[in-house]
């Protein structure tokens, strides 16, 4: 009793059918999660953008303050070295002469007697 009926037949085609239908799934899932990624890329390359632009207006504000300070301590020296002559100018001023034999004090007490 020999069939010529093949119940195998249409076997390999159906499961090409269920494999491609699968493969199909498959592939949208991927190009689903694909678009995700792209779309996380992008939002990451967007904040990285925002990211360096903030550190060059920072760095750029940084390097101004740093050279506002520096000129300032520079101005200040210039100041206390003005103030510093005056203060021995004054000084010298209220020295008698390095040849004078007279004591200050001894004056003071010479004209109160």
């Amino acid at each position: 009793m020999e069939d010529d009926t093949d119940i195998y037949g249409g076997l390999d085609e159906t499961l090409h059918k269920l494999d491609a239908g699968q493969q199909a799934i498959e592939m949208k899932a991927k190009d689903d999660e694909l678009e995700v990624t792209k779309k996380k890329l992008a939002d990451t390359e967007q904040e990285l953008k925002k990211v360096s632009d903030l550190k060059n207006v920072l760095m750029k504000n940084i390097s101004c303050l740093y050279k506002t300070a520096k000129m300032e301590i520079q101005r200040k020296d210039e100041q206390i070295a003005q103030l510093r002559a005056q203060l021995q100018a004054q000084q010298d001023r209220s020295r008698p002469p390095a040849g004078s034999t007279e004591n200050p004090s001894s004056t003071t007490s010479n004209t109160r007697r």
